[in-house]
């Protein structure tokens, strides 16, 4: 990626930041306030699972896509939205993890393609860490150098300990086409960005204050044992 490009993206960043309009969405144990004014929207799905998983996130707009017509390069970027998760009183946040995909690609006579994402992500107020990278290619279809066709997709986690708060910002999805003959990346409403982590409910202090005169209790007992022998 070269420097015109970068400071295009952040540029772009900047003016969707300025014109944010902010939602809020309750999860039960987390909440999400995000900006609703990029091209996805408001979230499109939630969900549950076993071990206190849950999360998020968007279906794909079909104007998500990137054609490009006799080798004229083409490069399309796509605003993600930010957004911030916060922990739900009486709960904890840990781990994290985001996909993205599949987004169609197609590649005739030499042509080709290439999808990155990349946002900056920070913890509790921390610092911004700038994370993802290009997507990962799979090639569904191939006729040697004069066509082929697949889809992209990428995912990635980290083992983040305990946070109350995850703050998301200047997300982008870039599509690049060229060369060849005819090069394309094109989504559908099937395409997710997907995000998932763990929430734990936090024992109250009344459970603190309970458990600790059980093991109070037990003691005692255990001492009253041994003086009876």
């Amino acid at each position: 990626m070269n420097v015109r490009t970068l400071i295009a993206m952040l540029a772009l960043c900047g003016a969707t930041a300025a014109n944010a309009a902010i939602q809020t969405n309750d999860y039960g144990s987390f909440s999400v306030a995000f900006d609703d004014t990029t091209i996805f929207g408001s979230p499109s799905f939630s969900f549950t699972s076993s071990g206190g998983v849950a999360g998020f996130g968007w279906k794909f707009p079909d104007s998500v896509s990137a054609v490009s017509f006799a080798g004229s390069p083409v490069s399309n970027i796509f605003a993600l939205p930010d957004f911030t998760i916060t922990a739900k009183n009486g709960y904890t946040l840990s781990g994290l993890s985001a996909s993205v995909g599949n987004l169609s690609f197609t590649e005739v006579t030499g042509a080709t393609t290439k999808v990155s994402a990349f946002a900056s992500v920070a913890l509790d107020g921390g610092s911004d860490v700038v994370v993802g990278g290009l997507l990962d290619k799979t090639t569904t279809a191939s006729s040697g150098t004069i066509y082929s066709a697949g889809y992209y997709s990428g995912s990635a986690s980290a083992s983040v300990g305990n946070f109350s708060s995850l703050v998301l910002t200047g997300g982008n999805l870039v599509l690049s086409a060229g060369g060849g003959s005819f090069a394309s990346i094109t989504a559908n409403s099937q395409n997710e960005l997907k995000f998932s982590l763990i929430a734990a409910a936090v024992p109250e202090p009344e459970s603190y204050a309970m458990f600790l005169a059980g093991l109070g209790l037990i003691g005692a007992i255990a001492r009253r044992g041994k003086q009876q022998a």
